[in-house]
């Protein structure tokens, strides 16, 4: 058995959670609740590290190819 302070328990538990979190994403996304940015990768280049907003556009982009990724997998998936 397990401990709750056991390195491998932290490990499983995250991986619970981002598997929660990923599909609570996706249905939200699905059902029109939550909106990606529109993805411009050319416009990334000029995004400045050093403004908050720039950051938050840059992990909203990172975001929405991430989610388009896991569609493109999770179709392949269903179609085998």
């Amino acid at each position: 058995m397990k401990k709750l302070y056991s390195p491998e328990y932290k490990q499983g538990d995250n991986a619970v959670l981002a598997q929660k979190v990923a599909k609570e994403l996706l249905a939200a996304i699905d059902a029109g609740d939550y909106k990606l940015v529109s993805v411009d990768l050319a416009s990334t280049k000029r995004l400045d590290l050093g403004k908050v907003e720039d950051c938050v556009k840059l992990i909203q982009v990172r975001e929405a190819v991430v989610v388009n990724s896991v569609r493109n997998l999770k179709v392949k998936t269903m179609a085998c």
